[in-house]
């Protein structure tokens, strides 16, 4: 749980293989699939919540399939 307060934001992520992404339970990357080191980036409107204000919840998913070192990083900058 992360306080983002209300705007937007950008999102970045580095990840191999897949990785999902959610914020507040919904679905904001679907990156689910074998690759190389893949750079993906996109912008979320962040709204506050009536039940928990400023604070969301941050959830991601991932897996590494292929040899080599697994990468999963997840940053973000309010615009």
């Amino acid at each position: 749980t992360f306080n983002l307060p209300a705007g937007n934001y950008s999102f970045n992520t580095v990840t191999s293989d897949g990785m999902r992404v959610f914020l507040d339970g919904a679905k904001v990357l679907d990156a689910w699939k074998d690759q190389q080191p893949t750079l993906y980036g996109f912008n979320v409107a962040v709204v506050k919540s009536q039940q928990t204000g400023d604070n969301h919840l941050i959830e991601v998913e991932y897996y590494n399939n292929k040899s080599g070192w697994p990468i999963a990083y997840l940053w973000w900058n309010k615009q």
